[in-house]
């Protein structure tokens, strides 16, 4: 029914599946504070978004996080490896099941990837914002 107001239910789910599709990009988060991410494998090789080449340590987001986590940001996972995102993934959502969607850049072949690598997820933190953020 039109004009009919939203209880405070819809308007939550409907914030909700937003953000799951990757329409509204999540806040960038604080110092400190652990984002759920899903990990795959880019396997790849040639000139990222931003002019350089691929290279173990790059990685890619999908274009909606990158209002968020711009270029030269360095995001470090729970056993402490670091990478900086350097590249654009295909224009599909930013979030996967409630987790960033972030390519790695470990393999550089599609081959390589498929013997390699295995999807998987885990949790990461912001260290620096952009190429000129003050390290946290």
């Amino acid at each position: 029914m039109l004009g009919k107001p939203l209880r405070a239910w819809q308007v939550v789910a409907l914030g909700i599946a937003l953000l799951l599709s990757g329409v509204f990009a999540a806040p960038a988060s604080a110092a400190g504070n652990w984002i759920p991410a899903h990990f795959t494998c880019a396997g790849v090789s040639g000139v990222m978004a931003d002019g350089n080449w691929t290279h173990y340590g790059a990685a890619g987001l999908f274009p909606a996080a990158i209002s968020s986590y711009p270029f030269g940001t360095v995001l470090e996972d729970e056993s402490g490896r670091t990478w900086t995102v350097e590249d654009t993934g295909p224009a599909w959502s930013a979030w996967r099941n409630g987790r960033l969607r972030i390519d790695l850049y470990n393999y550089f072949t599609s081959r390589d990837c498929w013997n390699n690598f295995r999807t998987y997820d885990g949790w990461v933190r912001v260290r620096r914002y952009g190429w000129n953020g003050s390290w946290l």
